[in-house]
């Protein structure tokens, strides 16, 4: 179990654990770690801003926003189709 995620399929668990048996000091692993975290931290506020800017189109422009987004269905589908 991922001690900073909790998940058993976690990309860090996996990396620290490559580098634990691959001999590393503990204060590369350390720095690794502290590098997938800030990583992760990023990546967060990245998906907070997507979701922000999503949520300001759909308050803006609700009917265009689903008519888009159901196009956009329905040419996944069709894709998926062919």
């Amino acid at each position: 179990m991922c001690l900073i995620c909790d998940d058993n399929t976690c990309a860090v668990k996996q990396n620290l654990q490559s580098m634990i048996l691959s001999t590393m000091t503990a204060p590369a692993v350390e720095e690794a770690t502290q590098k997938e975290l800030e990583r992760i931290k990023e990546l967060e506020i990245e998906l907070r801003r997507i979701r922000q800017a999503i949520a300001h189109l759909h308050s803006r422009n609700y009917e265009v926003f689903y008519e888009t987004s159901d196009q956009a269905d329905q040419d996944e589908e069709a894709d998926g189709e062919s």
